[in-house]
Parts: C-alpha cells; sequence; structure tokens
C-alpha cells in the first residue's frame, strides 16, 4: 500500500515522500494519508489558479461559445451579428460579453422552459446588444416583470462606466428583453 501511494504523488519533492514514509513508519497512517492528500489539493489549486491568471478576459470573440454552452445546458439561443464587427477595447468587449451572459444566466434562472435570442449589432457610432427570452414573465406588463435586481444593476453600473445604456423590461408578449447601447466614439 505504500508503495502504491509513493507512486501516486511522484510530483511530491522527495522531502515530502520521506516524511510521509516516515509517518506510516510511525504507524500514523491517517496522518500520512492527511498530509498526502493535503499537499496534492494545494498543487492541484495552485496549478489551477496559475492557469486562470493565463486565460485571458471574454470578449465578443467568445460569444458563439457562450451561446454553445447555455444551449448544452437547456437554453436554445439565436445568435446573430448585424454590420461589421470590429476590434473593441478590452473593457468594452468584456461588458459585451458579461452582459450576453448575465441576461442568458437570468432567462435560464427566471424564465425557463425558453428559448432566447442574442443580436449583437455593430454601426459607425456604437455596439449594440439585445438579448430576449420567450419566457414567462408572471403576467405581461407586471411590475414583478419590470422589477429591478442587483444583477441588473450591476450591468447598468458596467454599461455605464462606457458612456452606455442599459434598458430591462418585460416584453408586451411573454419574455423578458435586455438592451444595452455601448458608445464607439468615446472608445477610440
Amino acid at each position: 500500500m505504500l508503495a502504491v501511494m509513493i507512486l501516486s504523488v511522484g510530483y511530491l519533492i522527495l522531502r515530502q515522500v520521506l516524511q510521509l514514509i516516515i509517518l506510516t513508519a510511525r504507524g500514523e497512517r491517517a496522518n500520512a494519508v492527511e498530509v498526502l492528500v493535503l499537499r496534492a489539493d494545494a498543487r492541484t489549486a495552485a496549478r489551477e489558479r496559475a492557469q486562470l491568471a493565463l486565460k485571458p478576459q471574454p470578449g465578443t470573440g467568445d460569444l458563439a461559445e457562450l451561446v454553445d454552452h447555455m444551449a448544452d445546458i437547456g437554453l436554445p439561443v439565436e445568435f446573430t451579428v448585424e454590420g461589421p464587427a470590429r476590434r473593441l477595447p478590452p473593457g468594452v468587449e468584456l461588458t459585451v460579453y458579461r452582459i450576453v451572459q448575465e441576461a442568458l444566466t437570468n432567462a435560464l434562472k427566471h424564465a425557463a422552459p425558453t428559448t432566447a435570442q442574442v443580436r449583437l449589432r455593430y454601426d459607425d457610432q456604437s455596439v449594440r446588444i439585445s438579448v430576449r427570452d420567450a419566457g414567462r414573465t408572471h403576467g405581461s406588463g407586471t411590475a414583478d416583470a419590470n422589477r429591478v435586481g442587483h444583477r441588473l444593476i450591476g450591468m447598468r453600473e458596467r454599461v455605464g462606466l462606457y458612456g452606455g445604456s442599459l434598458e430591462a423590461a418585460g416584453t408586451p408578449e411573454e419574455g423578458f428583453t435586455v438592451t444595452t447601447l455601448l458608445p464607439l466614439e468615446a472608445q477610440q
């Protein structure tokens, strides 16, 4: 059993392996396993943090992957891009992605079962994001459908950093729409 434990922790440095052997030899098998698990967990966590730190922030180029992910977890999404796509400043790229991500998450959470449409429209002066779901709104036009929650406040604040605007409301039919306008001339 000791040989199996040593083989499974081949990445540990010699001192750690020796400590494990000493604890096991003393009959402190439980302590040895605990030391082993704690060190392996710490190294795995450190490796995962390092990988996340190196990963770039998401942007408009990652929206298709987000839409596919949402479809995989139960929210079919139609995604369209209108106008010539352009490179946006990194903060605006992240803002567009987060607005779509949050609006789709809200649709999945509050309007299920539903479908959604995401439209990204570029023009000379702005980028517009429209996310609409076809789910329930607890009755068309009710106060509950137009209630502003913490996540919508956060989205408005994020958009406001770039001089944009965000509107969120229930639709006349069933559903909910989040519409965002981010000006581009101030970003260039």
